[in-house]
């Protein structure tokens, strides 16, 4: 083989060793293009806050009835309590349910009052409030919230400073407790008792 020969092989085999390296370097280029390339994606929304109370017990009716001959008074109550009359016992008082998605502060007016309501002379309207689910109301009632028997006056009486909405802890049991004189006035007697829910703020 001639010289002339012999740098031509040379030359091509320099060539070709260029050309796979040329082609190396560019195929991990576009891998390293390719291969690490990454972006973010972002998935938004809001909930708007939703105050819902809702009585599921709504009505107590002990239907009719009369204080007994001898005493001047019969008390009659929502947790199965009929003394000196004869009225039908009710052992169920109203239930209230925080159905919205926030705790709200919750309040309870009547709409009268017991001379209002009954009649007669020394006549008592009282609200108790408690828990029918556990932590529904978040401090220990007491006889400021209607946690014992509380006269009703008429104006909203502050019940559950944080009234909560979880499921397994949003039920209130709201009972009533009557003295009826014997002297109030006969015929049909009817008071409402208004729930009212603003969101709670800590």
């Amino acid at each position: 083989m001639s010289s002339n020969n012999n740098i031509l092989v040379v030359i091509a085999v320099v060539v070709l060793v260029f050309a796979l390296g040329n082609l190396f370097i560019t195929i991990n280029k576009a891998g390293k293009l390719t291969g690490y390339a990454t972006d973010i994606g972002t998935a938004n929304l809001s909930i708007a806050s939703a105050a819902s109370i809702n009585f599921i017990v709504d009505n107590i009716n002990w239907g009719a009835g009369q204080v007994n001959e001898i005493p001047t008074s019969a008390t009659i109550n929502s947790e199965g309590t009929v003394t000196d009359g004869n009225w039908t016992a009710v052992s169920q008082g109203l239930t209230l349910q925080n159905d919205g998605n926030t705790n709200v502060a919750l309040t309870l007016t009547t709409s009268n009052v017991a001379s209002a309501f009954i009649g007669g002379t020394s006549p008592s309207y009282k609200l108790k409030v408690s828990n029918s689910e556990a932590n529904s109301c978040e401090f220990p009632l007491n006889s400021t919230n209607l946690g014992t028997y509380t006269e009703a006056n008429g104006t909203a009486q502050p019940t559950c400073r944080r009234f909560d909405k979880t499921d397994v802890s949003d039920l209130l049991e709201i009972d009533v407790e009557i003295v009826v004189p014997e002297d109030a006035d006969s015929g049909a007697k009817s008071s409402t008792i208004t729930a009212t829910g603003i969101v709670f703020t800590p």
